[in-house]
């Protein structure tokens, strides 16, 4: 095939970013920062090659032959393929999947990795408990069904994980993210002002949960990194087995707490409105002793010990 002969010439690369966008600006700045460098280093994509990536659109609909080109100028990856935006069905994932495999078949298939939300998890209201963890099934919707299209993919699932007497850990991944931020562009006192522009909406607000934009690089780096092949004398060969995790910086955060701490950025060009009045106001209104409130009356908690346990790792980056 013509498109799998044109990607065959493009030098591999360690990682490659479907979708740069914002989290995957942080992945690839930590990737390139990384001494000694990952083998062929990390390539992007966006819809129109900015900040020297490779203009790439990804169309399910399009003909078979339009797509096989355009997955052709994408380098192979030889430990992952992150995919940064959300894919439309299940038949978009398979398609994605397959388009790129296809392309790129004369290198050992990558580790796929597709961000996903922790909007997808709500506690069961049979349950009784506000927690939801990584094994917690995610409310059905076209997004969650692509996620599950790819855990499944026959070709990402199937055989076995080593390479040349190597094993790696190549099983396709989900990383259902919480609400991201940094210290900049992104953080929760510049838009506090739209979330809860009165006292009554504020008193509403429950629970929320965050993750620093470079703990996600931190993570997906380490899943990446999983999937290089180690020797390993005597290992069995399992087949790769998906992975469904939910990211968050460990912590259950209280809209009230971080209103009252974050009141100063309230918004708009006049002045502030009075979070810390209006939170101690609510607490004298419902009885609260003390913020934050514990999970159970904050009505859902996410605990993602496992990924962070899993992969040896634990939240750095706490500037809320």
């Amino acid at each position: 095939m013509a498109a799998a002969a044109a990607a065959a010439a493009i030098q591999p690369v360690f990682l490659l970013i479907v979708g740069l966008g914002w989290t995957g600006a942080y992945v690839r700045e930590l990737a390139q920062q990384r001494q000694p460098p990952y083998p062929g280093g990390v390539a992007a994509t966006t819809t129109t090659g900015r900040d020297g990536t490779i203009p790439f659109v990804y169309d399910p609909d399009a003909p078979a032959a339009e797509r096989a080109r355009a997955f052709a100028a994408l380098p192979a990856a030889r430990a992952a393929v992150l995919i940064t935006f959300p894919l439309r069905d299940a038949a978009a994932a398979s398609r994605f999947v397959d388009d790129y495999l296809d392309t790129h078949n004369d290198h050992p298939p990558p580790r796929f990795v597709l961000l996903g939300s922790t909007g997808a998890y709500e506690p069961d209201p049979a349950g009784g408990s506000p927690w939801c963890d990584h094994a917690s099934p995610p409310l059905p919707s076209p997004r969650v069904a692509a996620e599950a299209a790819l855990l499944a993919h026959p070709r990402l699932v199937g055989g076995g994980s080593g390479v040349d007497g190597r094993v790696g850990r190549t099983g396709p991944v989900v990383l259902s993210l919480s609400g991201l931020y940094d210290g900049a562009s992104r953080h929760p006192s510049r838009f506090l002002g739209r979330v809860a522009p009165s006292k009554a909406a504020l008193g509403g607000k429950r629970s929320v949960h965050y993750i620093h934009g470079r703990d996600v690089a931190r993570a997906v780096l380490a899943v990446a990194e999983a999937a290089l092949p180690t020797p390993q004398a005597g290992a069995g060969m399992e087949p790769p087995r998906p992975e469904r995790w939910i990211l968050t910086d460990l912590r259950v955060y209280d809209w009230w707490e971080l209103a009252s701490r974050l009141g100063g950025g309230g918004g708009g060009g006049g002045a502030a409105p009075p979070y810390a009045t209006w939170v101690r106001e609510l607490m004298d209104e419902t009885g609260t002793r003390a913020v934050p409130r514990p999970p159970e009356a904050l009505g859902r908690a996410l605990d993602s010990r496992a990924f962070w346990r899993e992969y040896g790792l634990v939240p750095v980056h706490f500037e809320l």
